[in-house]
């Protein structure tokens, strides 16, 4: 990231320097460049390594979708894979019921699910039992509903 941003600032400089505007506008009889002009492009420089660092938009695609998924979600897929090899059957769509606490001390997410095998449609309830102080699923419990 770092060497893009440098060869972007070098890239801005040539042109720059092409067109008439940059550190060769005043002709210095002596070669050397005057220090308020070095001190404006270390600054220069320093802006916008900052501002590229700063970006919101650099962070990993995968922490990004980790922030995004509710957390519920690992639960549900696993709602989803279990019934579909248990029932051998298509699931069709399901919804989010809630999370509701256990007489036990875990806490239970629960899911509908759709169900289609050959030309039947059917809802089953989906109850996973976890332990909210190790995130480890303790249980799995399906209802088939009327």
């Amino acid at each position: 990231m770092l060497g893009f941003v440098y060869g972007l600032i070098v890239a801005i400089g040539e042109k720059l320097n092409k067109i008439g505007f940059g550190f060769r506008l005043f002709n210095y009889p002596t070669g050397r460049i005057p220090m308020p002009i070095m001190k404006w492009k270390k600054w220069f420089i320093a802006a916008i390594t900052l501002i590229a660092l700063a970006d919101p938009t650099a962070s990993s695609a995968a922490a990004a979708s980790a922030r995004l998924q509710p957390e519920y979600a690992q639960w549900g897929r696993q709602a989803v894979d279990y019934t579909s090899q248990e029932y051998k059957a298509e699931v069709v769509d399901y919804a989010y019921e809630g999370r509701y606490p256990s007489v036990d001390g875990n806490v239970e997410y629960r899911f509908r699910l759709w169900v289609r095998k050959a030309s039947r449609e059917y809802a089953i309830r989906v109850a996973v039992s976890v332990n909210p102080s190790t995130g480890e699923r303790v249980g799995l419990k399906l209802t088939e509903l009327q």
